[in-house]
């Protein structure tokens, strides 16, 4: 997939993630109604069938608890889906970053990918490239396919392997490549390196959504707020999203959950002259190593593995990898940035002799 190093996307607490106004445009935790006609009040039945809503749920319905109490959405084996509109997004930029989220319980990791989820979109009827993102789970892949049973996202308009757009689906994030033949708008895995596969329970699904050039839009999909796919540069037509629909509004085999669901819109971050936390996850270590091996000798583009953007992945980027090993690049709100100790130094150097040894055993 079309990956760049860009900038640092955000988290909501502001000590651990830098500064920024955020500002929520929509969040439901779904404690506040008491009964389904409250519920569907609030988020109106997308389609006339009498069966076409998702439920809401407590503990006593399901067994197990929400994430934050006492209600969550039940999202059934029959074509369910609610709705309703969010203003005020604007347009993705630098400075307006878009995030969409929610905590989705899966019920059987075991089996392939089923049909629940949740888009965010232009309109009742998006037709056009960046005019929907979903994120869940879609049976068009098995849970082998792209590398193994991850969680899924969908981009309308855009063709994780199409025969033509990227044949080999080859993802320069580090993630295995997706199966081929996914043409636009099919869902795609979120298996970035690092990322963990489907388990039972409670999982965030998030994606920031911005533009770095006016034209394109990025895409930063994160599972358990662990950065799981870059897409970037999605299309020449910036769209203001607008619209929320709740339920796939298909059948699926499996059922779901969702809980605090939340759209807000943040500036952003001016990075870092100097980072080498290439995947986002607030720690230099051996990931970045890794990333930083793969992308080395890329030159005249952003490049992954650029630890002080001058679009090329050389030595001058091994050197800060190794000066920021074990520390947090990013600055932190009313906090000095850490300084590595000698011994974090020292570690670093012990961390790239191993792994230069694993890569030379793996050619």
């Amino acid at each position: 997939m079309a990956a760049r190093f860009g900038l640092g996307l955000l988290l909501a607490t502001a000590l651990v993630s830098p500064a920024a106004a955020q500002t929520v445009k929509l969040f439901d935790n779904f404690d506040s109604y008491t009964t389904q006609a409250e519920f569907e009040a609030a988020w109106p039945v997308v389609a006339a069938d009498p069966l076409a809503s998702t439920f809401l749920q407590t503990q006593a319905d399901t067994g197990f608890a929400p994430v934050s109490g006492p209600n969550m959405i039940g999202m059934p084996l029959v074509v369910a889906r609610n709705g309703k509109t969010v203003a005020g997004l604007g347009v993705p930029s630098t400075t307006n970053i878009i995030s969409y989220s929610f905590d989705f319980y899966d019920s059987d990791s075991a089996s392939s990918p089923y049909r629940q989820y949740n888009n965010l979109q232009v309109g009742a009827a998006p037709t056009s490239t960046n005019q929907l993102v979903a994120l869940g789970l879609n049976n068009n892949q098995t849970g082998g396919d792209s590398g193994g049973n991850y969680y899924m996202a969908r981009i309308l308009g855009f063709a994780p392997s199409d025969a033509t757009l990227n044949p080999t689906g080859i993802d320069p994030d580090g993630g295995p490549n997706e199966k081929g033949g996914l043409a636009a708008g099919q869902f795609f895995k979120l298996n970035d390196f690092g990322v963990g596969l489907r388990s039972v329970g409670w999982h965030n699904l998030r994606v920031d959504i911005s533009s770095d050039n006016g034209i394109g839009t990025d895409y930063a999909f994160y599972v358990d707020n662990v950065l799981a796919e870059r897409v970037s540069d999605v299309g020449t037509v910036l769209r203001e999203l607008d619209t929320v629909r709740l339920g796939s509004g298909v059948t699926s085999t499996r059922v779901a959950y969702i809980d605090n669901f939340n759209i807000s819109v943040s500036g952003g971050v001016t990075p870092p002259v100097n980072n080498a936390d290439f995947n986002n996850d607030n720690i230099v270590d051996g990931k970045d190593f890794l990333i930083w091996q793969r992308g080395f000798g890329v030159a005249g583009s952003a490049t992954t593995g650029d630890a002080n953007n001058d679009t090329a992945v050389n030595d001058a980027d091994l050197a800060i990898w190794k000066t920021q090993f074990g520390t947090d690049p990013t600055p932190v709100v009313g906090a000095v940035s850490a300084v590595p100790e000698p011994t974090t130094i020292a570690l670093a150097g012990v961390a790239l002799v191993g792994t230069l040894a694993a890569a030379r055993r793996r050619k």
